[in-house]
């Protein structure tokens, strides 16, 4: 692609597997040569009232310098306090 390319951005609500697959393979590929995403490994983190009852957590992928948040949860009384 040169400086000059003219790019055009589409919008499509009903994007079609093979126009998802094809990009999460593009990404893939990128990752595995640029962030040593084969070497990932899961993280999660915790938070726990009293006698040891969850009231949060994170869970994740750490590769590279990185960390992807697959999953994140909060009880709801301790939402919206920073």
């Amino acid at each position: 692609m040169s400086a000059s390319e003219e790019l055009a951005w589409s919008v499509d609500p009903h994007s079609s597997e093979k126009s998802i697959e094809e990009l999460r393979r593009a990404l893939a590929a990128f990752n595995l040569a640029t962030a040593s995403i084969d070497q990932s490994r899961e993280l999660g983190a915790f938070i726990h009232a009293a006698q040891g009852r969850l009231v949060g957590g994170v869970l994740g992928l750490l590769w590279g310098q990185c960390l992807e948040t697959r999953y994140l949860w909060v009880e709801g009384r301790l939402r919206g306090q920073g």
